[in-house]
């Protein structure tokens, strides 16, 4: 009796291990392995940068554009597409290739700024945008290597006396009339507290005087 229950345990048992290993089989998969070029996605081990301009390219453009999602694609020592612009091995020899496609004057010029413009691998859904990005990554450099940062240079008008065509009436009753149109209206009500000779803080040109002579002249 003991025997036949020791049969009927294990033979239940095989059953339940049955069914547990039921259902669909399952295969294990390899790992997915990354293809292509990753130079761009590495941290740098190159030569240092040898001089402040390369040093800012390095921070200003070229670690932004040396992804593989953007420039760093193709423009590198693994794949040869030159310029070599952001290569991952040396950045000075980056720096030597990027000024020959950078316009220093008018970074909105620049041959890379055209290409990513016209679509050439751009990273974002409107060309334009990519062309605005690189636009401020060279702006950003050049600008700081001319001189701390990217300035408006503002040059003033160059001076010169009024002309023979301007021709004012002989005095100040015209026409047209000074007095009328500008001195009694205008000057002697907002003007006069200061830019009278009569006022406690005169101040010149006299041109709200009492005197409308003093004042037109």
């Amino acid at each position: 009796m003991k025997n036949a229950k020791s049969v009927l345990l294990a033979f239940v048992s095989s059953l339940v291990l049955s069914a547990c290993g039921g259902g669909a089989s399952t295969t294990d998969l390899p790992q997915s392995q990354g293809g292509g070029n990753t130079t761009g996605n590495a941290p740098y081990a190159g030569p240092v940068a040898r001089d402040a301009d390369v040093l800012k390219f390095q921070q200003e453009l070229w670690s932004n554009a040396r992804s593989t999602d953007r420039c760093g694609n193709c423009h590198n020592e693994s794949v040869l597409q030159v310029p070599m612009f952001v290569r991952s091995d040396d950045v000075n020899l980056a720096y030597d290739d990027a000024v020959t496609i950078t316009d220093t004057q008018q970074p909105s010029l620049s041959r890379m700024v055209e290409k990513v413009s016209s679509g050439h691998n751009c990273w974002v859904a409107d060309p334009n945008v990519c062309g605005e990005i690189m636009t401020t990554w060279i702006e950003n450099w050049v600008g700081a290597a001319a001189g701390g940062g990217r300035q408006i240079v503002l040059t003033p008008p160059v001076s010169n006396d009024p002309g023979a065509s301007l021709n004012f009436p002989a005095d100040p009753f015209g026409p047209p009339s000074f007095e009328t149109i500008l001195h009694q209206p205008i000057l002697t009500q907002y003007c006069s507290n200061c830019h009278s000779s009569e006022s406690a803080n005169a101040i010149q040109p006299y041109f709200a005087d009492p005197d409308i002579n003093v004042a037109y002249d």
